[in-house]
């Protein structure tokens, strides 16, 4: 029975979309759950595809595939388990999809033409003649708006044929196979296909000074206070003057001059008089793409377009195409797939692939080895390619329904290979013929591609995952069907100390609706364990601690002792930081990898090889002027942000300053404490216990109201007596010009919603501030507005208003006279009053935290003649939401576990693989794009010296201050200067005060020194880190690796 999804065709759940809505957009969105997708395939890459679509949320997909379960399926296909060997793949699969977001229609679609296809497909012996989507009917077709299909056999008979079935029919059609280390992807979106974005960047803007007309048709465009504009010859950009509400162009950007300026064309046309200074605006130049058929491969050959995956392998495309053709010519001449680690068949392949590339032009020599390991593993199947290719054909499926589409597409043929995690074929770990044979194992497929013996050492590792959100989902799920931690003392530990939530499921896929508000790293284990029973006898370790210096008595030494290889799934800079100074002190491998919507990156850390994370690291970001928050905000991430933090000043730090307050035993008591307070506290507690005591709801309305004046009424009138909207700078120029929006104040009219929704939301926070409670009867604002008793505003003579920074943080730092504590109650005296601090929660939409953030900024924005945002803007620049989507989730875990196999090599032995086998990834779905690149090597720490942060001094607990100084002098010749642990100076020269002293604390242990400063050696434990500082004979600073003292053996 065909399931019905639980919201109407066009309705966004934004609890659920949250994330995701910020990669796409509302419009884009909105398009996508009207979407049908037809999946041909449900083996390894056709589930990782339709759980991809499923947690997108199209809006209907039919999956078919007739294939007959088999054990050998379990190896990458994650639904599948011991009940359903001998029922069909796709119903088997259904009702696991359609759990995964009750939104979605998931049916498995009926074809009248029936497939010719069993589960002998895609086995070592097979001896069918047709794939599994050999023939599909146009019923099957009708309705979807793209059709995929996810595996094949012959791309003559089968890409070619149900490319030109869909096409008749005006469907859009994407190709996709997986076989061993190799992946293909094909796109035919049809001709005409017109791409709105090229990117799938925000547009650039930014802020210009001065425009200059040339005699040509060029005007020169210099960007404000040298800030960079980004643009690039070609772009389209508009004008919005700073005193107009007309908006001129677009005009293309003719030429770059520099990073602060450029010339656009505005052909025979002047500049308009009152454009000299705004905003520049970049705007989307449609791009239009004509697909080719996938017939076209044979007519033009090396012509037809290819998206290189890998630039240092840019010559392996072709060829790997080739391959994937050449699989339906040994089809057919032998009625089966190459046998793994075959010579025989594998230069049988190879023939065939030569016979293939005639029409390319492609060198037989340079691609034999290439060919021949397509060869050799031509029958497995691996979750780790599965996941890559999966992610990238969802990702693709997803831009269809976009008419015009929002996003470039693959464009048109994409290849993929990581045969470079093969195992030497040399080496004591290399497949063959013997460990290669299938064995009626769910690793067949694995074993046909790497050989048992390399799947058991894979499958011994001890991995510790940090994190259980998006990617950790991803990777256990990889994991589980490679059977990681499986074999030997060693297993999987996976630590998260957060809960599931809502907005958790659009792309974690080990977690249902049921499981909200249960722990992400006790779930996401238990789920691993339903994929792969092999885990029921040997659980994953599913913990709920944070990995920080708090735990250290949990991941120490003993700890880490267990572990072969750490891998982050964090979204937190500080906590990737930390765990990667941990994987270096212990010397660990540690696989790194983070997401930013289509956009990931990966990295690979390697103990003695390469730098950590820690080694490079973004710029900070960015911060907003004060002053430019206080009075000058020009673009509405200015106005989010104050709202943010008026937010934080009246319901978080007033209540909490008043909390302080009532709690201390009397006003001389909180007055001694006073000096290490804001100065703002005596301010708070004067309005909050003096002049607006929040004591009932009709209170925190009044107080609303007031604060609505105080807010856009009062500080910008009184910025306009300072500033008159005529006011010129000492040089003669505007005041109000460039980034200096020239106000308006907005008076109090409670008929227009938005006020009435800053009164309603700024009340109702308050009332929770302070736990008033709310009643339920309707009120009459007009009937409060009498009781507030607004006065009219009244300039102030000889206020000063800051104008730079420096005058704003000079403002902001003024003293509070003491004497207003005289006219403050003793905190016993003061009526009932129960503060309750708020922390800012942006996924409550019940708490009215956005409202009233979305409220307050687009006040002020319309204060300053600004765009006025919506409220899913507002949520994600306050509560810095980073967009995520589970296309790129999965398509990120593929690249680290692909990095998982080459880290065991490493383990293995360093001489099985080398450093530039190992891929740092950068990669961008939207576009697509994708750079690939070796590690970076671990840099020396002082030029001459051979230390990089690797490296470490030990000495044992009985060695003393004397024993250390003297090692530097003797072993490195450096002289000491300061030696420390953690916050505590042990020793400096200039710390010593007498001869006596000094032979005193030289004599002393280490140990016994940590505790002759700190009083205490509780906090160290058996091993401790020291930190020293040295000098060498010339004087000159040496950075020395750390010391690390240990139990005496």
């Amino acid at each position: 029975m065909p399931q019905q999804a639980t919201t109407r065709k066009h309705e966004i759940d934004e609890s659920l979309y949250s994330r995701q809505l910020y990669v796409l957009g509302h419009d884009a969105m909105k398009r996508m759950l009207s979407s049908s997708v037809l999946l041909l395939g449900m083996g390894g890459l056709g589930v990782e595809i339709a759980k991809n679509l499923v947690l997108a949320g199209v809006h209907s997909l039919v999956i078919y595939d007739e294939t007959l379960v088999t054990i050998q399926d379990f190896g990458s296909q994650y639904y599948l388990t011991e009940k359903d060997i001998g029922s069909r793949r796709d119903e088997a699969s259904l009702e696991h999809l359609r759990s995964l977001n009750m939104n979605v229609s998931v049916t498995v679609g009926l074809n009248p033409a029936k497939m010719q296809a069993s589960s002998a497909d895609f086995s070592m012996s097979s001896t069918l003649k047709k794939g599994p989507c050999y023939f599909v009917d146009n019923s099957l077709l009708q309705s979807a708006d793209v059709v995929i299909l996810s595996e094949l056999i012959d791309y003559e008979d089968e890409v070619v044929a149900l490319d030109e079935q869909c096409a008749a029919m005006n469907v859009h059609f994407i190709a996709a196979c997986a076989r061993g280390l190799f992946g293909f992807v094909f796109c035919d979106f049809l001709e005409n296909f017109t791409v709105l974005d090229t990117n799938g960047e925000p547009p650039l803007s930014g802020l210009y000074d001065h425009l200059s007309q040339l005699e040509n048709a060029e005007v020169i465009v210099t960007s404000h206070e040298d800030s960079r504009h980004q643009l690039e010859a070609g772009d389209s950009v508009k004008l919005v003057p700073s005193k107009s509400n007309t908006t001129f162009g677009p005009f293309f950007v003719k030429k770059i001059i520099d990073a602060f300026s450029f010339t656009i064309d505005i052909g025979s046309n002047r500049m308009p008089e009152g454009v000299l200074s705004g905003e520049f605006v970049q705007t989307k130049v449609p791009k239009r793409i004509d697909f080719k058929r996938a017939s076209a491969i044979f007519s033009e050959g090396a012509h037809v377009p290819f998206i290189c995956s890998d630039f240092a392998k840019d010559d392996r495309s072709l060829p790997i195409l080739i391959a994937f053709i050449a699989i339906g010519g040994f089809w057919k001449k032998y009625e089966r797939l190459p046998i793994p680690q075959s010579i025989e068949d594998a230069n049988r392949f190879i023939e065939i692939c030569v016979q293939k590339s005639v029409l390319f032009n492609v060198d037989r020599s340079k691609n034999e080895h290439l060919w021949r390991q397509f060869a050799f593993g031509v029958t497995g199947s691996i979750p780790a390619i599965c996941s890559v290719i999966g992610g990238l054909v969802a990702q693709e499926a997803l831009k269809v329904p976009f008419f015009p589409p929002l996003i470039i597409s693959l464009s048109q043929y994409f290849c993929f290979d990581a045969a470079e995690c093969l195992p030497n074929s040399a080496g004591p770990l290399a497949p063959t013929p013997e460990n290669t044979a299938p064995i009626n194992s769910r690793y067949d497929m694995q074993y046909a591609v790497f050989g048992k013996k390399f799947v058991d050492v894979v499958q011994q590792q001890g991995v510790f995952l940090v994190g259980a959100g998006a990617i950790g989902c991803e990777l256990l799920k990889i994991w589980a069907m490679m059977g990681v931690g499986l074999r030997g003392s060693s297993s999987i530990v996976v630590t998260d100390m957060d809960l599931i939530e809502r907005s958790n499921l659009n792309r974690q896929l080990l977690f249902r609706s049921t499981d909200i508000q249960m722990p992400k790293s006790v779930t996401a284990a238990a789920a691993v364990e339903r994929m792969n029973s092999d885990y029921t006898k040997k659980p994953i370790v599913a913990l709920q601690e944070r990995v920080s210096p708090e735990s250290e008595h949990i991941f120490g030494r003993n700890f880490f002792s267990g572990i072969d290889i750490v891998v982050n799934a964090l979204d937190n800079v500080d906590a990737r930081r930390y765990v990667d100074r941990r994987c270096v002190f212990f010397e660990k491998p540690l696989l790194e990898s983070g997401t930013l919507g289509t956009k990931c990156n990966t990295q690979v850390v390697l103990p003695r090889v390469t730098e950590s994370y820690s080694s490079s690291q973004d710029p900070p970001e960015k911060s907003i002027p004060v002053c430019t928050l206080k009075n000058f905000p020009s673009n509405p991430e200015h106005t989010i942000q104050w709202a943010l933090d008026l937010f934080q000043g009246l319901f978080k730090n007033g209540p909490e300053v008043v909390g302080q307050y009532l709690e201390s035993g009397s006003l001389g008591e909180f007055r001694d404490r006073f000096s290490s307070n804001s100065p703002d506290s005596i301010v708070i507690l004067k309005e909050t216990l003096l002049d607006e005591f929040p004591k009932d709801f009709e209170s925190c309305l009044i107080w609303a109201m007031k604060l609505f004046v105080g807010s856009f009424r009062n500080p910008i009138s009184q910025l306009l007596f300072n500033f008159p909207p005529d006011t010129k700078t000492s040089t003669g120029a505007d005041f109000w010009s460039g980034p200096k929006r020239c106000p308006t104040p907005i008076e109090l009219d409670l008929s227009i919603p938005l006020h009435q929704e800053f009164i309603f939301s700024a009340a109702r926070l308050r009332a929770d501030a302070y736990s008033i409670e709310i009643p339920s009867a309707p009120i009459k604002l007009e009937d409060i507005l009498c009781k507030a008793k607004i006065e009219k505003f009244v300039p102030k003579d000889g206020m000063k208003i800051a104008t730079t920074d420096r005058e704003a943080e000079q403002e902001g730092a003024k003293e509070v006279s003491l004497d207003l504590f005289s006219l403050l109650p003793e905190p016993n005296k003061v009526a009932t009053c129960h503060p309750k601090p708020l922390s800012f929660e942006k996924d409550d939409d019940a708490n009215f935290h956005i409202s009233f953030i979305t409220a307050a900024a687009n006040l002020r924005s319309m204060n300053y003649g600004i765009p006025v945002s919506d409220r899913h803007t507002v949520k994600g620049i306050a509560g810095k939401i980073i967009p995520a989507i589970a296309t790129t989730t999965a398509f990120v875990a593929g690249l680290v576990s692909l990095e998982f196999y080459k880290v065991v090599q490493f383990l293995f032995n360093k001489a099985e693989i080398p450093v530039e086998s190992f891929k740092n990834a950068f990669c961008n779905l939207a576009l697509p794009f994708f750079a690939f690149s070796e590690p970076i090597q671990a840099a020396l720490l002082t030029k001459g010296r051979p230390w990089t942060l690797w490296d470490r001094i030990i000495m044992d607990s009985t060695k003393t201050l004397a024993d250390l100084i003297k090692y530097f002098q003797e072993n490195e010749q450096l002289d000491i200067s300061m030696v420390s642990c953690g916050t505590s100076m042990l020793y400096s020269p200039f710390m010593i005060r007498s001869k006596d002293e000094e032979r005193k604390r030289m004599a002393l242990t280490l140990p016994a020194l940590i505790e002759h400063v700190t009083g205490s050696t509780s906090s160290i434990g058996d091993e401790f880190v020291l930190e020293v500082l040295a000098s060498d004979a010339e004087g000159d600073d040496v950075d020395v690796p750390f010391l690390i003292v240990t139990p005496f053996q």
